[in-house]
């Protein structure tokens, strides 16, 4: 089994120390899947990903004689959904119904059998620029973006990642309930050798990943992949409702939120949400500045705004 309590491993792109893109230090951070090193928006969103690994469908329908169960109540919702006939959204093309709205926008882009982006090497077409550029960089540019953390093996499909993790590193897994490997330097612990070695690159600043075009070193192929794009003007990342384009990962997820609403940080003193981690912490702040933790937002920005204004006073 999986160790799902396993600490993250630190990363860095930089030079002058272990900072990401997000502003974090996590390689594989509290919402990065352990088994195939997908990354997702929110913890919710890992566990249901989670449970297509472990194969586990923990939201079961409740109607008479139905035996279907899902691995998300997203997914549960739509089927009960059809049980009573009601959604809240409907298809303009086909009228088929939907509970949720991210539901409706996958649908409607299988109506969309336009295939605009053509490859100028092979004349294969596209209906995004997304695919076209996943197939350039696969199929002409021997591109292998997904590379495997415990032995370097690197494929063209995340599904081959998957396999490859499944077949040769299952033993590995198994053994991580029993088996930690702490950090002679911080005493943080992980599941894997292969992890803590990449973490104690960290301390001893060591980055054997170096771009060709700049020589700036990085502790992993995957934040040197991501460091390309500053050079070549790459935005390999596509929103899957607009289509406009990115090259890093948390821009297109705060991007996305734009359109979701969704505000996953959540403050555990007053419960006010936010779509970005870096209004939580300035918010978080306002807490911590009056000294009233109990007090709501609106009350804490009344408390902060008194307090300058007194201090203006004096």
């Amino acid at each position: 089994m999986v160790d799902f309590n396993e600490p993250a491993l630190a990363s860095s792109s930089s030079n002058n120390g272990p900072t990401s893109v997000n502003g974090t230090t996590d390689l594989v951070n509290d919402k990065t899947c352990e088994i195939c090193f997908k990354t997702f928006r929110t913890r919710q969103k890992l566990t249901i990903h989670r449970n297509t690994h472990l194969r586990l469908a923990p939201f079961k329908c409740t109607f008479d004689g139905c035996t279907k169960a899902f691995k998300s109540r997203i997914g549960l919702d739509e089927h009960v959904a059809r049980h009573t006939n009601s959604f809240e959204f409907t298809c303009d093309i086909c009228s088929k119904g939907f509970q949720h709205r991210s539901y409706l926008s996958a649908h409607r882009r299988a109506h969309n059998t336009d295939r605009n982006f053509q490859c100028v090497l092979c004349e294969q077409s596209f209906k995004s620029k997304q695919a076209l550029l996943d197939h350039k960089n696969r199929r002409h540019l021997g591109v292998k973006p997904f590379a495997c953390e415990l032995c370097d093996k690197q494929y063209t499909k995340s599904s081959q990642l998957r396999e490859h993790i499944e077949q040769q590193h299952s033993g590995k897994r198994d053994d991580a309930r029993s088996t930690r490997h702490p950090c002679p330097e911080c005493g943080k612990q992980f599941t894997s050798k292969s992890y803590l070695n990449v973490h104690l690159r960290i301390h001893r600043n060591e980055r054997p990943f170096v771009c060709e075009v700049c020589n700036k070193g990085h502790i992993t192929r995957k934040d040197l992949a991501v460091h390309m794009t500053s050079h070549t003007g790459e935005k390999p990342l596509s929103c899957d409702i607009c289509g406009k384009t990115y090259a890093r990962r948390n821009a297109l997820d705060c991007h996305r939120r734009t359109h979701t609403k969704e505000r996953p940080y959540i403050c555990d003193i007053c419960g006010q949400s936010f779509s970005q981690a870096t209004p939580l912490r300035v918010h978080r702040k306002l807490h911590e500045t009056v000294g009233h933790k109990k007090q709501s937002p609106i009350e804490t920005q009344k408390s902060v705004a008194t307090d300058v204004s007194q201090d203006q006073n004096r």
